[in-house]
This record gives C-alpha cells, sequence and structure tokens, in this order.
C-alpha cells in the first residue's frame, strides 16, 4: 500500500512537470514508464535551465546597471528566462510530434519525407538567439571577473592622458616650497649680516666670522634643498613600487601589470640608492649644523640688535610651514590637478569599463578566458534543448501523439468534406425547388393567356 502510494506520487509529480516538457498528460498516463521518465528529465533540464538563465541574467543586469532596484532586475531577468522557456517548450513539442511521426511512418513502411527548412529555421534561430544572450552575458561577466584589472587600466590611463596636469602640479607645489626655502635662507643671510656688524673684537675677527658663517649657511641651504629632492624622489620611487607590486598605476610610466617585474627591480633599485644618497646627506647635514653651532663667535660691542631675534622667530616659523608644505604635498598636487581647466577626471561608465577590457583581453589566455565562459554559458543553456532534440528515442508518447494528431486530421478533413457535402445537397434542393416555382409560374402564366 505504501509502495503504492510513492509511486503514485511520483507520477503526480510528473504530471505536473509534463506541461514544461510540451506533452499532453492523460496521453503520457497511457505510456510506458520510459516515456514518464524521459519526460521528467527535459522538464528537469526545461526547469533548470530556466534558473540558470535567470540567475546569470540577473548578475549581468547587476553588472551593467549597478544603481537600479535588484527586484527590478530580477523581474527583467524572469521575464526575459521565461521567455527563452517558452520558445524551447515550443520547439520540444513540435519535436514530440515529429520524432513520432518519422516513427509511424517507418512502421507503417513508408517513405520518410524530409525535415525541410522548417526545423533547420527555427533551430538557426534558436541557436543565434542562445549565442546573443551567452555572448551577453559572458560580456557582462567577463566586466566583473576583471573588475580590478580594469580599474588598473583606468588608472592607467587616466595617468597617461593627464600626465602634463601632473607634472605642472608637481612642479607648482615644488614652487611654493622652494619660494619657502629661499625666504628661510634670505632671513638667515640678513640675521648673519645683522649679527657680524653687533660683534664686537677686531676687523679681522669679524670678517672670519662672517666668512665661515656664511659659509656653514650656503651649505646648510645647499643641503637641505638637496634633502628635499632626495626626499621627494624617493617618495616617488616608492610610489611607483607600490604601483608596480599592486599593479595599480599611479604615475606615468606604470605598467599596470601586478608584480615584481622588470620595472619594479628598477624603482627599487633607484628607490635604494637614493636612500643611501639621502642617508649620506643627512649626515653631512647634521655635520655642518653642528659646526655651525660650535663656530666660535667674537664677543659682541654691545647688545645684540632685536632684528635678529625677530629673523630668527621668522625663520622657525617658515622652517615649520615648509614642515607643513613637505607632509601635505601630495594633498597639495592632487587639489592642483583637480583645479586644472584641462584635467580631466577618471570615468567609471559602461562604454569606458568595456573599452578598458578590450585593451586587457590582448593576450591568447585572456582571449580563451573570455571564449571559455561564452561556451559555457551557451552549453549550459542549451543543454536541455539540445539534449531532447539530439538523443531523444521515438516512444510510445511520440507515436501516440503523431497517430492522434494524424487521426484528428483525417476527422476534421472528413468533417470537412461532409460539411460540403451537405452544403451542395442544400444548393441543390434550393436550385430544384427555384426551377419548379418558374415553372408553375410559366404554366400559371399560359393559363391565363
Amino acid at each position: 500500500m505504501e509502495q503504492h502510494s510513492t509511486s503514485k506520487s511520483k507520477r503526480g509529480l510528473v504530471d505536473r512537470l509534463s506541461w514544461l516538457a510540451g506533452v499532453n498528460p492523460e496521453r503520457l498516463g497511457r505510456c510506458l514508464g520510459d516515456d514518464r521518465i524521459a519526460t521528467g528529465r527535459t522538464a528537469l533540464a526545461l526547469a533548470l535551465s530556466f534558473i540558470f538563465i535567470t540567475v546569470v541574467l540577473t548578475a549581468a543586469l547587476s553588472v551593467a546597471l549597478p544603481e537600479h532596484d535588484s527586484k527590478a532586475l530580477v523581474s527583467v531577468a524572469m521575464i526575459m528566462a521565461g521567455l527563452i522557456t517558452a520558445i524551447d517548450h515550443s520547439i520540444i513539442q513540435s519535436h514530440w510530434h515529429e520524432l513520432g511521426a518519422r516513427e509511424l511512418q517507418r512502421l507503417e513502411q513508408q517513405d520518410l519525407p524530409s525535415q525541410g527548412t522548417g526545423r533547420t529555421t527555427v533551430l538557426a534561430f534558436r541557436i543565434i538567439l542562445s549565442f546573443a544572450l551567452s555572448l551577453t552575458v559572458a560580456l557582462f561577466f567577463d566586466l566583473l571577473f576583471y573588475d580590478r584589472d580594469i580599474q588598473a587600466e583606468l588608472r592607467r590611463v587616466h595617468a597617461a592622458t593627464n600626465a602634463a596636469v601632473f607634472e605642472r602640479a608637481r612642479t607648482m607645489a615644488n614652487d611654493e616650497i622652494g619660494e619657502v626655502e629661499a625666504e628661510i635662507q634670505r632671513q638667515l643671510a640678513l640675521s648673519n649680516t645683522d649679527l657680524a656688524a653687533a660683534l664686537g673684537g677686531s676687523k679681522a675677527a669679524q670678517d672670519k666670522f662672517s666668512r665661515q658663517l656664511a659659509a656653514l649657511e650656503a651649505d646648510i641651504g645647499r643641503l637641505t634643498t638637496t634633502e628635499g629632492e632626495l626626499t621627494r624622489a624617493l617618495r616617488l620611487e616608492q610610489e611607483n613600487m607600490n604601483a608596480e607590486q599592486t599593479g595599480e598605476p599611479k604615475n606615468p610610466g606604470n605598467s599596470g601589470v601586478e608584480g615584481e617585474g622588470p620595472r619594479f627591480t628598477f624603482h627599487h633599485l633607484q628607490a635604494a640608492r637614493m636612500g643611501e644618497e639621502l642617508a649620506a646627506v643627512r649626515s653631512e647635514l647634521d655635520r655642518k649644523q653642528d659646526a655651525r653651532d660650535e663656530l666660535p663667535v667674537p664677543p659682541p660691542s654691545g647688545p645684540l640688535p632685536p632684528s635678529i631675534e625677530d629673523r630668527a622667530a621668522k625663520v622657525e616659523d617658515l622652517s615649520a610651514h615648509k614642515r607643513e608644505l613637505l607632509a601635505a604635498r601630495d594633498q597639495r598636487i592632487n587639489s592642483l590637478v583637480e583645479a586644472d581647466p584641462v584635467f580631466q577626471p577618471q570615468g567609471d561608465g559602461l562604454l569606458i569599463r568595456l573599452a578598458a577590457l578590450e585593451a586587457i583581453l590582448n593576450t591568447l589566455l585572456a582571449k580563451v578566458m573570455a571564449v571559455g565562459v561564452l561556451v559555457f554559458v551557451m552549453a549550459m543553456e542549451l543543454g536541455g534543448l539540445l539534449a531532447k532534440l539530439m538523443f531523444a528515442v521515438p516512444g510510445a508518447y511520440a507515436v501516440r501523439t503523431a497517430a492522434e494528431t494524424r487521426n484528428a486530421a483525417h476527422q476534421a478533413f472528413a468533417d470537412m468534406h461532409a460539411v460540403k457535402r451537405d452544403a451542395r445537397r442544400a444548393r441543390a434542393a434550393e436550385q430544384a425547388a427555384d426551377m419548379f416555382d418558374k415553372a408553375m409560374r410559366d404554366v400559371s402564366e399560359s393559363r391565363a393567356h
């Protein structure tokens, strides 16, 4: 009893799915179990194909239209998947009849007609539809798979397009720092002049002190400028190293290829060399500053003028301002770049990303991967339909469908002929009645004369 109930439950499930495979549940119930299994397999393949198309279309639409509501995208994907499934349903339904008709003619030992161009046209249309769908889905999937590479390519193009703008911004930022440094050196020179004038002692001692102090200040100024240039150059090489290692271009000339390649090695060696030069410059700068601080000063002949303390305070303020400019140099460069009228912001639209994707897919491996995604989507989307059309075995259901369709057509043809025959008889009776009425009128007229 329990086994019968289980069998009945399975049969009910097959009947509920049978409409999806384009079969008549009542007719299927009179067929063998193999037909029911084949029908269930076809219905399951179509159902899974519908789910797969819905999922991949939703993912593709989400990539193409990220700002739209997800529920609306799912609804559009389900409508498109339903339309494709309805087309597959119609093709499979006609295939049941065609398969049965050919098997019926074979059993009756009749000549099998050719399939004609109808089915070929339908299949060609369906394959073209599948190719268009799969190509679109694969394209948006490639945008998703290569998103990191696309962003790196966009940054590289952005840096190359605005190379002149960035160069002008760097020059302006460096000029601002240079102006502050020049003012610091001017204030120091004036302070040294005032200090030398206020010193006592012999004229020879004053001249010697002035010469030594001026030489040390000149060396300190030169070393400070060199230190700033080397610091900026070292920071730039470190940026280039990080850009090459991560594959995210930041400056013109970056390759945009992730990894420690030749350009990374070059920038690494440059950074190491500049680091050594910077350490040597700082060591020499410390030595010169110590020598300046230890320089014996002739005793003053009177109190130091207030201008010396004012200029020392001004030098301290200028030095603090210079440190602020060095710390905010990158931000200043970015603000100058954005304010430049010829600056072109980095775009992130669909067409821009597609252009970047085209630039990325320039290697054989990348092209093979892109074609692989296309073939995979197309195979999954067409799998259920092609399995039914290519591997279906003509069974009892297909033969019953063709036989009942043929009998219904013959019956309709016979009914049509019976209607025509009845119509001809009715017209003949009407004509006979008209002839009799005319003859009676002629007799009546002749008697009257």
